[in-house]
């Protein structure tokens, strides 16, 4: 019994202070794009989001093109308070041109006002365009 203890609480601890950020795909749920889904302008993107995703109830989301061009820059505007570590509901109107591009990213980016590079945790849905 002393092991089982000792074992269980080594890997709590170690979990605890771990430094790799978490599953992002685990920070988003009931996203209204799924992977490879066609989408064309505007574009209403909705879903519910971690609150460590916003800064003053917003977080941004990219729109990159195949080449890896940017496309456009909106932000996610929460629709409840975002100062939890529970889902917020979110929703973002994104209004682009793809040109003559086929497929791109959408790229959904904890905001992240520090600059720093280690907090970003960044979330990513491939999607094609309507042509």
């Amino acid at each position: 019994m002393k092991k089982l203890f000792a074992s269980l609480f080594s890997l709590i601890l170690l979990t605890a202070c771990s430094t790799e950020p978490a599953i992002n795909s685990q920070l988003f749920s009931d996203l209204n794009v799924a992977p490879n889904q066609t989408i064309s302008s505007p574009f209403e993107i909705a879903g519910n989001a971690k609150g460590l995703m916003f800064f003053e109830g917003t977080f941004p989301i990219r729109l990159i093109d195949q080449d890896g061009k940017e496309i456009v820059v909106t932000h996610a505007e929460a629709q409840s308070d975002w100062m939890t570590e529970d889902f917020v509901p979110f929703i973002a109107t994104m209004t682009f041109n793809a040109g003559s591009a086929t497929s791109g990213i959408l790229y959904f980016e904890q905001d992240n006002p520090s600059g720093n590079p280690e907090m970003l945790v960044p979330y990513e849905v491939p999607v094609t365009f309507f042509q």
